[in-house]
């Protein structure tokens, strides 16, 4: 909560992948007033990304349907989510290169059945 400002943490069940969080790009495309095909880029801060290449992003950009977006990943471990918010203000927006912007941050977390115990 004191870094990212969410909440709670969800963890990846057996088989989930940082590009699993998708949803949450669809769930924000949903409630907001932009289709996916009007986003112009998306950022997605993580320190886990499912590949290299192609970035978490353009996997997200393909599974909700962003076909002209560009798409890239940041890894800034914890001041990534804060750095893309930054970046999506005033580099991009406040630039003119972009009007909607889709920022995501997730980390893929498991459970040490270990350390949890029985």
């Amino acid at each position: 909560m004191s870094r990212t400002g969410h909440p709670r943490a969800r963890i990846a069940a057996e088989g989930e992948f940082t590009r699993t969080w998708a949803r949450a790009g669809r769930a924000g495309v949903a409630t907001g007033r932009n289709r996916p095909e009007e986003i112009d880029l998306i950022i997605v801060a993580t320190c886990t990304p499912d590949t290299v290449f192609p970035s978490t992003a353009c996997y997200i950009q393909h599974k909700i349907g962003a076909t002209r977006a560009a798409a890239y990943d940041v890894q800034a471990a914890c001041s990534g989510a804060s750095f893309t918010r930054w970046s999506r203000r005033s580099s991009f927006i406040a630039a003119g290169s972009y009007e909607t912007v889709l920022v995501i941050g997730a980390e893929k977390t498991f459970l040490n059945r270990q350390l949890a115990g029985p």
